[in-house]
């Protein structure tokens, strides 16, 4: 079933913001999806994500890679959804983790899942689930747990995975503070049978009372932090300056990026027929406007491509909007899963230095000539033989 006759039925495909990929998802597209999520019984990991995130994970290479590689990403802040809008299609609204997780014990009542809440300071998750229970009677928790603040790599991980296998939650909300809860989620996703852990921040903190949260008036125009900064100037007013820089220098040189001139590279379009020696596909990403074409276009990629290595090539040879960007993660990713590769031509230095602003060429294989795609190609069916000889003489 498609998008258009399944309006509850998440895009796959990404839009890039800040270098992060975000959901084009509504509050009840989210639920829809955490419900099938939890039928599939894969275990995802889930981020509400905001314009903090995007920080950390400029500087910190692993949040980022968790970040790419989410099965979902919400945008848990007004500044992501403002900016959507100049950088491609624009967000439908922000899904904060706040109003999501009281709409998640409400949805889990009603389906018969069952919640485990980790993380919040000692009385804290016991505070949250007590409100969660009065508002939702027939809520099943099945676990609370709040380890001592201390980094995550030195929690007592066995005695809290013994404890999550033993519960078998369905839904796992982890409330330790980005990027904490992300890279915890991370290093245990194979080590339980949990459809959907959920990083969730201060979630815990509003629902015991904690924390006050703003009046729905200021969430709605996006002035909540201007509340928050009130009510904990200390703890916040660092990070939200440091926030608001990142905001400004990075849409500054997105503008200069665009206005800059295209100096565009020459290919040699001869070779495109030597990468199917190499059992992959050179493939034409078209330019897109909406999160409509963005699904149509990706499937026609993927149809195309029939499980073969990927050699992109935009059609737009200046510029790469933030659903063209999503399509490229989205493919990198399926080719990743399907253990291909997926090859980026740079046509112009205006898209070399977009690419390398939202530090994708760190996961992306780029390159600005056809040559060297089949170069990596090359050493990538080597490499293949290789470990086949290898598995032969073990035997």
């Amino acid at each position: 079933m498609n998008n258009q006759n399944n309006p509850n039925k998440p895009l796959k495909v990404p839009l890039i913001i800040f270098g992060i990929p975000f959901h084009n998802v509504s509050f009840e597209t989210t639920l829809s999806w955490i419900k099938q999520t939890c039928k599939r019984r894969k275990s995802c990991l889930m981020a509400t994500a905001n314009l903090d995130f995007a920080l950390m994970a400029s500087h910190d290479p692993e949040m980022k890679h968790i970040l790419l590689e989410a099965d979902l990403c919400v945008a848990d802040g007004m500044p992501i959804v403002w900016a959507s809008g100049l950088l491609g299609p624009r967000l439908k609204e922000r899904v904060t983790g706040s109003d999501l997780v009281p709409l998640i014990a409400r949805m889990a009542s009603k389906e018969g899942l069952r919640l485990f809440l980790l993380g919040g300071a000692e009385g804290v998750a016991e505070a949250a689930a007590k409100k969660l229970k009065k508002d939702n009677p027939k809520l099943e928790i099945c676990g609370i747990i709040s380890p001592a603040n201390i980094d995550f790599l030195n929690i007592n991980n066995a005695d809290i995975l013994a404890q999550l296998n033993a519960s078998k939650p369905d839904i796992l909300l982890v409330a330790l503070g980005a990027p904490k809860q992300e890279k915890w989620i991370r290093m245990n996703l194979k080590s339980w049978n949990i459809p959907l852990a959920i990083g969730v921040g201060a979630s815990f903190d509003f629902l015991a009372g904690i924390q006050k949260r703003s009046p729905k008036f200021l969430g709605a125009i996006g002035l909540e932090w201007i509340w928050r900064l009130g009510t904990a100037p200390k703890r916040l007013a660092k990070r939200y300056s440091k926030d608001l820089l990142f905001l400004v220098n990075h849409l500054l040189q997105l503008l200069t990026i665009r206005l800059s001139p295209k100096l565009r590279y020459v290919q040699n379009s001869k070779n495109k027929i030597v990468i199917s020696e190499y059992n992959g596909v050179s493939l034409t990403l078209h330019s897109i406007h909406d999160t409509t074409e963005a699904e149509k276009e990706m499937s026609r990629l993927i149809k195309l491509s029939s499980h073969k290595h990927m050699v992109i090539y935009p059609e737009n040879d200046g510029w790469l909007n933030s659903a063209e960007l999503g399509i490229l993660l989205y493919l990198s990713n399926k080719c990743r899963y399907q253990k291909k590769h997926m090859i980026l031509i740079i046509r112009s230095k205006r898209m070399d230095r977009l690419i390398h602003l939202q530090k994708l060429n760190t996961y992306f294989d780029c390159v600005t000539q056809y040559d060297e795609a089949i170069d990596i190609l090359a050493s990538k069916l080597n490499d293949e033989i290789r470990i086949k000889e290898q598995d032969i003489w073990k035997f």
